[in-house]
């Protein structure tokens, strides 16, 4: 019975690669001008995206065009998320006192040190990127240098608008204010001696959600800047390299980065600006009838809000980077069809840059031969690619499967070029 088995099965394999053999025969030696089978290949997006990168195409006059319609679209978003970054640190993360990550802190610093440059925060914040593009630029993609600079000139005229205009600074930080009435330092001025104590609020949820809200609008303006071929700068240029050239996942890297610079800072930050004494409701006492209130002055805290909201801040902004622009994930894609000839032809069309298999089974309801061609790919190919074949034959099966890992070489050039 088993040597009857290994024969069937052995006997079902070869005649497998004859029929996959025999259907690739027939899509060679095909009638180009068969008009049923031609491919109409000028508007697919994969077909657009090759031709572009082919030198001899460099002086094509649509070529240009489509150039210049994507920079302009990708300035637009990089201005989009200069709008919403800025507008997160002013309206929430600044009242929450939180700690910033990269290169940023340096900058912040500056602040502490001379409140009256704060309008200038991004100027001088683009002033520190500086040596990093010296460094890393020409190791970097050109339009990825080009659109974080963009960003960062984006955020200095948005940061001057919300911040020199009294009307919309004044709207900002109180017509947006989710604690009306709430500051985070409280000050008490002696009756007699007209002397000024500052203690912390005793009261701390609003540190806690502000901080909370303005990490989200953050997450999003990064995210935005990366997903669109650009970054916000600082650390971020850091790692776009080592995420290039290790080909992980930009989450990974700015979180490994953000964590190291933000404990430094925090060090920092708790002996240039550390944590006032705050209040202390003990207990009421009954005095003649009135209540009052027993109230003693505790030392600074070590640890408090606005070190966990500096940490929940690089938790928050990785995690949405990494659902919003995961860069490097791959997926297996998985194409049934009862006519295989479309597809492969397609696949030569565009010189498709990964390896694939054809297999052939028998379909359960008409016991017709089917074929799968199985590949795997980027997730960031995969919208193109799906597209661009439902076009092609509309009658198509994919299926789009999560893959664990790949040990090996894995084309990337669709993301890095």
């Amino acid at each position: 019975m088993e040597k009857t088995f290994l024969e069937k099965e052995n006997k079902y394999a070869i005649e497998e690669k004859k029929l996959i053999v025999t259907k690739l025969e027939e899509i060679n030696n095909a009638d180009e001008a068969d008009n049923d089978e031609d491919l109409d290949v000028k508007n697919l997006e994969l077909f657009i995206y090759k031709s572009d990168k082919n030198v001899q195409n460099k002086k094509d006059i649509n070529r240009r065009k489509r150039f210049i319609k994507d920079i302009s679209i990708k300035l637009t978003y990089m201005f989009i998320a200069a709008i919403i970054f800025n507008f997160g640190v002013i309206a929430f993360l600044n009242k929450a006192n939180t700690v910033p990550s990269g290169i940023s802190g340096i900058a912040v610093l500056a602040i502490i040190l001379h409140p009256n440059v704060e309008p200038w925060f991004a100027a001088i914040y683009l002033a520190t990127n500086i040596p990093l593009f010296l460094i890393f630029s020409w190791r970097s993609k050109k339009s990825f240098t080009f659109l974080t600079i963009a960003f960062m000139l984006f955020q200095i005229i948005t940061n001057l608008f919300f911040t020199t205009i009294p009307a919309v600074e004044n709207f900002i930080k109180e017509r947006i204010n989710i604690s009306p009435g709430w500051n985070s330092i409280l000050e008490f001025k002696d009756p007699v001696t007209h002397v000024i104590t500052k203690y912390e609020n005793p009261d701390q949820w609003p540190i806690f959600l502000n901080g909370l809200i303005g990490s989200v609008f953050l997450g999003f303006a990064i995210s935005i800047a990366w997903k669109h071929g650009g970054s916000t700068g600082g650390t971020d240029i850091i790692a776009y390299y080592f995420s290039t050239k290790k080909q992980k996942n930009i989450s990974s890297i700015l979180y490994i980065i953000s964590f190291l610079t933000t404990i430094t800072f925090l060090l920092i930050f708790a002996f240039v600006k550390p944590h006032a004494p705050h209040l202390a409701t003990n207990s009421i006492e009954m005095i003649g009838g009135v209540k009052h209130e027993v109230v003693t002055v505790k030392p600074g805290v070590i640890f408090g809000l606005r070190e966990y909201t500096s940490l929940q801040y690089i938790f928050i902004v990785n995690i949405m980077i990494h659902f919003i622009y995961p860069k490097y994930k791959k997926v297996a894609v998985e194409i049934w069809t009862a006519n295989p000839k479309k597809t492969i032809k397609f696949l030569k069309v565009i010189e498709y840059w990964h390896a694939y298999s054809i297999h052939t089974a028998e379909s359960g309801y008409t016991g017709k031969p089917v074929y799968k061609i199985e590949t795997t790919m980027l997730l960031f190919e995969t919208k193109p690619f799906i597209k661009d074949l439902r076009r092609l034959d509309p009658t198509l099966w994919i299926n789009v499967k999560k893959v664990h890992s790949i040990i090996g070489q894995f084309n990337t050039k669709f993301v890095d070029e």
